[in-house]
C-alpha cells in the first residue's frame, strides 16, 4: 500500500470526486479513499472510478476503504441520515490513526457546506449541516480529544461553487468520470439507466452545476428521471422547490453586500467558525461564493431559454417545467399568498411529505407517520371516501404490480429470453432493497420485495419447480391477508400517537374482500 499521505472521505459523490482528483491527479499525493457502505449498490460505479483514478494517476493510486456498517433494527424507525457525516469522520479518523495521520478531509462545495435559505423546501431539519464548519469544529474537537492529541477536519472545498468542482474535474482531464459520481438523495427509486432523480436538491445542484461547466456529454439528461429544464413537475414541493431555487438565485444575483447580508443573518454566526484574523474578509468571501453560484443558475437558465425559445413562445414545452414557470406570465413561485393557502390544510391532513405522511386529524397536532404499505393503502382509501375497492385492484395499484403476477394469471411456460429478463429484474430489484434497507425506506423495500418475491414465484412455476399452479382463489385469500395485516400494522402505529385517528378508522373502514372507507359528511380530507 505504501505511505499515504491523505485521508479523504469519498461517498462518489462529484464533491468527493473532485477532491480524489485534486489531490491524486492534479497533485500527485497517494491519498486513501474512505467510503461508507451500507449496502452494494453503487458498487459497481465505485469500482470504476477508483479503475479511472488509477488509469489517470497511475504513479499516486488512490487506496480504497470501503467499510460496511448498518443500523440494528431496532434503531430503523429513525429513517433520515443526519449521522451519517459523524459516522463519516469516525470512520476517517480511525483510518488516519491507523496511518499516522494527523488529519481528515471533507471535500463539499462551499454553498451546500453553508447552506443558507435557498428553498423553503430545504429549512431546518431539512437542511444538511454535514460540512457546516460548526459542525466540522465540533468533530475536530471531539476526535482530538478521543485520539488525546491535536487532529484536523479539514473542508477542502469551502470556497468553490459545485460549477468550479464540476470545471475543475473537466481540466483536470477527468470528465469521463463525472457519469459514474452519484449525488441523488433517492438512491432507492432508481435504475441502471436513471442514476438520478432529477427532483431532489441534490439533483438540482448537481444539473445546474454540470450545465453550467458546460459537461453536460459526460452527464447525459437521460440519466435523469425528469429533465431539470423542460420535464413537467409534479404539484406542491416537486414544483416549489426547483420554482424558489431559481428565484432565490435570480435575487441574489442582484443584491449588494449589505442587502445579502441583512438577508442571510447566519453569515454572523459562520464568521466566526472560519479561521483567519480578517473576519471581513471571510464575509466578503462568503457574498462572493453566494454571487458566482447565483450567477452560474442564472446563465443556465437564460441559456435555456434562448435555446427553447420557439418552443415556449408556441407553449410546445409543458406549462409546469421550469423554462415555462420562469416565462410564463401567472406560473412562477409561489406568492406569499398562496403559500399561506397551501399551508391552510383543514382539520383532516394525509398528507406525503418526502418518504413520509404528514398527519392531523380533527385539527389536532400534526405527526409523521413512517413510509409503510399500510400507510399507501389508508391513503389511497382516504382519497376515495364512500368507494368500494377490490383488494387485489387496490393492492396492485399501491405496490405497482402487474396482476398478472398477484394472482398467477401470466402465460403457463415462458421462453428462454423471457426467463433471462426475469433473472435480470430480480438482480435489479435485490439492489433496490439493500437501497432502501440502507435508507429506513420502508414503503419502497416492499414495493421492490413485492415485485421479487411474484417474479420469483412466476419464475418457480414456469420451471416446474413447484408443480401444479394455484388456484386464483388461493392467491385473491393470500392477497387479502396481507392487506389486512399491513392495515393492522399501520393502525397500530396510528394509534401510539392519535388514538383518536385509529377509533375514527376502526369505525368508518370496513375491511375484508371489498374495502370502503365511509366517513361523516364533515370529514374532508386534505391529500
Amino acid at each position: 500500500m505504501g505511505t499515504r499521505e491523505e485521508v479523504i472521505l469519498f461517498s462518489g459523490g462529484l464533491d468527493s470526486l473532485g477532491g480524489a482528483i485534486e489531490e491524486a491527479v492534479t497533485h500527485g499525493r497517494r491519498v486513501a479513499l474512505v467510503t461508507h457502505r451500507s449496502s452494494e449498490k453503487f458498487s459497481r460505479r465505485h469500482r470504476t472510478l477508483q479503475e479511472l483514478l488509477a488509469k489517470h494517476a497511475p504513479n499516486a493510486v488512490p487506496v480504497h476503504f470501503p467499510v460496511r456498517i448498518d443500523k440494528k433494527k431496532g434503531l430503523s424507525r429513525e429513517y433520515t441520515q443526519r449521522s451519517r457525516s459523524f459516522l463519516y469522520a469516525s470512520l476517517g479518523a480511525t483510518v488516519a490513526q491507523a496511518l499516522g495521520l494527523p488529519r481528515i478531509r471533507f471535500y463539499e462545495n462551499g454553498v451546500v457546506s453553508l447552506n443558507f435559505h435557498f428553498s423553503d423546501q430545504v429549512v431546518g431539519a431539512k437542511a444538511t449541516r454535514t460540512t457546516h464548519p460548526r459542525v466540522l469544529n465540533g468533530f475536530k474537537r471531539i476526535l482530538s480529544a478521543v485520539a488525546g492529541k491535536p487532529f484536523e477536519v479539514e473542508n477542502q472545498f469551502l470556497w468553490k461553487t459545485k460549477t468550479d468542482v464540476v470545471r475543475q474535474i473537466a481540466e483536470a482531464g477527468c470528465g469521463e468520470m463525472i457519469r459514474y459520481s452519484t449525488s441523488c438523495t433517492h438512491p432507492w427509486e432508481l435504475t441502471t439507466e436513471k442514476t438520478h432523480c432529477g427532483g431532489c436538491s441534490q439533483c438540482i445542484d448537481r444539473r445546474f452545476a454540470v450545465l453550467a461547466a458546460g459537461q453536460e456529454q459526460h452527464d447525459p439528461a437521460d440519466a435523469y428521471k425528469v429533465d431539470l429544464l423542460v420535464d413537467g413537475r409534479d404539484a406542491g414541493e416537486p414544483r416549489t422547490m426547483l420554482a424558489s431555487y431559481v428565484e432565490t438565485a435570480s435575487q441574489i444575483a442582484k443584491m449588494s453586500a449589505l442587502d445579502f447580508y441583512g438577508h442571510y443573518g447566519e453569515v454572523g454566526r459562520v464568521v466566526t467558525q472560519i479561521p483567519g484574523p480578517n473576519k471581513d474578509r471571510v464575509a466578503l468571501d462568503i457574498f462572493d461564493l453566494y454571487q458566482r453560484h447565483a450567477r452560474q443558475v442564472s446563465k443556465v437558465v437564460d441559456d435555456a431559454i434562448a435555446k427553447h425559445s420557439t418552443a415556449i413562445r408556441d407553449r410546445l414545452l409543458p406549462a409546469t417545467c421550469l423554462l415555462r414557470l420562469v416565462c410564463d406570465s401567472g406560473v412562477g413561485v409561489p406568492s406569499a399568498e398562496t403559500k399561506a393557502e397551501e399551508e391552510s390544510d383543514g382539520q383532516y391532513v394525509f398528507r406525503k411529505k418526502g418518504q413520509a405522511w404528514v398527519v392531523r386529524f380533527a385539527g389536532g397536532q400534526e405527526w409523521i407517520l413512517l413510509p409503510s404499505r399500510g400507510a399507501a393503502y389508508l391513503h389511497v382509501i382516504l382519497s376515495n371516501p364512500g368507494k368500494q375497492f377490490s383488494v387485489v385492484d387496490l393492492v396492485c395499484q399501491v405496490t405497482k404490480t402487474p396482476k398478472e403476477y398477484i394472482l398467477g394469471e401470466a402465460d403457463a411456460v415462458s421462453d428462454k429470453e423471457a426467463l433471462r429478463n426475469y433473472q435480470a429484474r430480480c438482480e435489479e430489484l435485490e439492489e433496490q432493497i439493500q437501497e432502501a434497507k440502507e435508507f429506513n425506506n420502508w414503503a419502497a423495500q416492499e414495493r421492490a420485495e413485492t415485485e421479487r418475491d411474484k417474479l420469483l414465484e412466476h419464475m418457480r412455476r414456469d420451471t416446474g419447480f413447484h408443480g401444479k399452479i394455484r388456484k386464483q382463489e388461493g392467491d385473491r385469500d393470500k392477497v387479502r391477508k396481507a392487506f389486512l395485516a399491513a392495515m393492522r400494522r399501520v393502525l397500530k402505529d396510528i394509534a401510539q400517537f392519535d388514538p383518536a385517528f385509529a377509533e375514527h378508522i376502526n369505525a368508518t373502514l370496513r375491511c375484508g374482500w371489498n374495502p370502503r372507507y365511509a366517513p361523516p359528511a364533515d370529514v374532508l380530507w386534505s391529500i
